[in-house]
């Protein structure tokens, strides 16, 4: 059976049940190249596609493209083996070049039968597929050889006026202001007298009892960091992850069981509560776990409410305002949750694909998938927003539910359609909150489409410029490892004023390589704070 063939490039097929179409990848180079259809018209159209997108984006970074293997390979081998050969192809009655053809395709044959690593990859035809829809993302000529990419973490939204991550620990451990409204929502009002009674009480000494345990381990395995939200938040997550049976794991079981000795005390006090007014809890479910949940939605509560309102400045932002006009910019990644950078980006005529509508309907814009519109830049909030919310239409199904960004004059509480059907909501905002429980939120929902396209983009750039990120994102630590590996031509510019302390608390994958980078000049670091940077300290 041939292969199907394009431009001299063979085709590999194979159907996929799981993902229910046809599934393949371009055979006998060394890139990677997939695409997928649901019938042999579709998939013939996407390899084509697919093929065509690949030799114009060689052709944009000036990167000679893999050719296919021209089925000639010339052999250096032991002089008795090869006599063995000659001898074992006479005896079957054929061609030396025929017994040593078929010899090698059943070694193949076998190999592939017996690894165990999966043929396709669903995430892999993803990417391409988002690969053929993102377009030239270059908002003014620039530059035609660099291409980049930014990201920007949680660290960017400080000049800005919004809480840093050890201020907004400090926030949540203290509860200072935090009370529990009827509809379940924690609020925050900093000039409140109002002490903490009933369930917010019992949430943050959970809170704090988690921050000790942390605080422990780390000074126990002599580690130099300081216990954050975001770690307190993981610990939560292991635990209602393992409640609902989402994870198997007897190690999270120890520590729950010395949990729910450490807390006796307060789930005690918990039973004194009526249930159904102080806590989401049904009668079956375990008390403890249902603290956990509800010490979880207080965090995504107090995080989300201190970071509402409008920011103290964003001259900061002029850098990232020229990167966009001078450059040909690939995508903007912020794992930052606020909305400042988007909106003063579009204030100053900067246009933004960011996975939504262009057009509010009725106050809410409606995500698509769409990171390519009119010559837009991709814009990822690969970590969620204060403004997105998951909709439940009123007396709907599952099929109906939607995600949206929520104008900020709406109650988030009290929201209708254009056809006055009224949603329902969780009153919480989509954030990725934790450590390493992130990675498998990023398989799921919208976040699967923005980190695809977040890999996609990564790899049309040939730049990375990182500012506010302390590479601790073992998931976005990974994709940039990669990224560096394919290509000599990359490099990462990063934005710290204090490179040793950067690298001291960053998650060691990101130390191991660091070193590496710097002997292949893959790697630089403009030693100032975002608001510090001018735009000469850029070689775009």
């Amino acid at each position: 059976m041939k292969p199907m063939r394009y431009r001299g490039y063979p085709a590999r097929i194979e159907y996929s049940d799981e993902d229910g179409c046809f599934v393949g990848r371009v055979a006998g180079i060394r890139d990677i190249i997939t695409f997928h259809g649901e019938s042999v018209g579709e998939v013939r159209e996407a390899f084509e596609e697919a093929v065509e997108f690949y030799l114009e984006s060689c052709d944009e970074r000036g990167e000679t493209p893999n050719k296919p293997y021209s089925g000639k390979l010339l052999l250096r081998i032991d002089p008795e083996v090869h006599a063995a050969v000659a001898e074992a192809a006479e005896v079957d009655g054929v061609s030396t070049n025929h017994w040593v053809s078929e010899r090698l395709s059943e070694a193949v044959v076998e190999k592939e039968r017996a690894s165990t690593t999966p043929k396709t990859d669903s995430y892999d035809s993803n990417v391409k597929k988002l690969n053929l829809t993102i377009c030239n993302t270059a908002i003014s000529p620039g530059s035609s050889s660099v291409k980049t990419a930014v990201l920007l973490g949680a660290g960017s939204s400080i000049p800005a006026g919004f809480p840093s991550t050890k201020k907004l620990t400090q926030i949540v451990r203290s509860g200072k202001g935090v009370t529990r409204e009827s509809d379940s929502s924690y609020y925050i009002d900093f000039n409140s007298a109002v002490l903490q009674e009933g369930t917010t009480t019992l949430v943050i000494e959970l809170v704090n009892h988690l921050h000790e345990v942390q605080r422990q381990y780390y000074e126990h395995y002599g580690l130099n960091r300081t216990p954050n939200y975001e770690d307190i938040a993981y610990l939560i997550s292991q635990g209602c992850e393992q409640w609902k049976g989402e994870i198997d794991n007897p190690v999270v079981l120890s520590f729950i069981d010395r949990l729910r000795s450490d807390m006796a005390s307060e789930v005690h006090e918990l039973e004194q509560y009526d249930f159904k007014t102080c806590i989401n809890h049904t009668e079956n479910e375990d008390l403890l776990a249902s603290l956990l949940e509800e010490s979880l939605n207080y965090i995504v509560d107090i995080v989300w409410r201190c970071l509402l309102g409008n920011p103290n400045s964003v001259r900061q932002l002029g850098v990232i305002k020229h990167i966009c006009e001078s450059s040909c910019v690939t995508s903007i990644s912020t794992l930052c949750h606020d909305t400042h950078l988007e909106t003063f980006l579009r204030n100053e005529g900067i246009g933004l694909a960011d996975g939504f509508r262009d057009r509010y309907d009725s106050g809410i814009r409606y995500w698509n998938g769409g990171f390519s519109s009119n010559g837009s830049i991709p814009f990822l909030k690969l970590h969620g927003s204060i403004d997105w919310f998951e909709l439940y239409p009123h007396g709907g199904t599952i099929f109906d539910n939607r995600v949206g960004i929520v104008s900020a004059d709406l109650d988030c509480q009290r929201l209708q359609d254009g056809s006055g059907e009224w949603l329902d909501t969780t009153g919480r905002p989509m954030l990725l909150i934790g450590t390493f429980n992130k990675i498998s939120q990023y398989s799921a929902g919208v976040f699967r489409d923005l980190h695809c396209c977040f890999r996609s983009t990564l790899n049309n750039a040939n730049q990375l410029i990182v500012c506010g990120y302390g590479f601790g994102d073992k998931g976005i630590n990974n994709e940039i490892i990669d990224w560096v590996s394919g290509s000599r031509k990359r490099r990462i510019i990063v934005f710290h004023p204090e490179p040793d302390d950067l690298l001291s608390n960053a998650r060691p994958a990101i130390r191991n390589n660091w070193m590496k980078w710097e002997k292949h000049n893959s790697v630089s670091v403009v030693t100032k704070l975002l608001e510090d940077v001018d735009v000469t300290d850029l070689s775009l």
